[in-house]
């Protein structure tokens, strides 16, 4: 990626939604991608970026999921973005990577991750 260090900035909304800006530190204006958990029906999508996918993920063993919508630059690679969301994956649900999982695409579209 670069040597500048990815910054993730998780703001609560007037609504109560968690929405989490991601930027390299030397240029915070420049949002490379923001990901909104649990995005309600009327939530006003980013300006300037594109929505890619929504992933479902497991919070917690009891079966409780957090939905991820996920908006990034069009200006950025797609292996920059890759990277950019992976780091945010693993900035977000740290636990993840001990466990054992599976993705697959449901018939809406949606990512999902499942424990194995």
């Amino acid at each position: 990626m670069t040597n500048n260090k990815l910054i993730f900035k998780k703001n609560i909304n007037n609504q109560g939604i968690p929405i989490t800006n991601c930027f390299f530190d030397d240029d915070p204006e420049n949002i490379l991608a923001t990901m909104v958990e649990d995005v309600p029906e009327n939530f006003q999508e980013p300006l300037y970026l594109q929505k890619s996918v929504v992933v479902s993920v497991p919070y917690n063993d009891d079966g409780t999921r957090i939905e991820i919508s996920i908006w990034f630059s069009p200006n950025e690679s797609n292996e920059k973005m890759s990277e950019v969301i992976q780091s945010y994956f693993d900035w977000r649900f740290k636990d993840l990577k001990d466990k054992n999982t599976s993705m697959s695409f449901d018939d809406n579209g949606k990512l999902v991750l499942n424990f194995n």
